[in-house]
């Protein structure tokens, strides 16, 4: 069994974002997560990484992170060194996220 969680449009704060860390965490699923234009930043994956020192990564199957996200250079490369350890991610989105020198 696989969960999917559509949030787009959703402002997340890094409260929300440990919340759902912790969801997926303690679950033991693969998750599909749709936050497109949640207003997640970099503290917003740091809280996530927090949780169970990164455990909620290793369930998440598909992430979709576009649009109005400022993840900024900090959050990807937080963001991708917990992914390394992801034996079920299929899909990434990152476009638009503030990601580069141009934002």
């Amino acid at each position: 069994r696989e969960w999917t969680l559509e949030l787009g449009g959703v402002t997340l704060d890094p409260f929300d974002c440990y919340v759902l860390g912790y969801c997926i965490a303690n679950s033991r699923q693969p998750w599909n997560l749709i936050l497109q234009s949640c207003s997640i930043n970099e503290e917003c994956v740091k809280m996530l990484v927090m949780v169970e020192k990164g455990r909620a990564f290793h369930y998440i199957k598909t992430m979709d992170l576009y649009g109005i996200n400022q993840l900024g250079d900090e959050g990807a490369i937080v963001l991708g060194k917990m992914i390394i350890e992801n034996k079920v991610l299929t899909s990434l989105d990152l476009g638009d996220c503030g990601l580069g020198p141009k934002g």
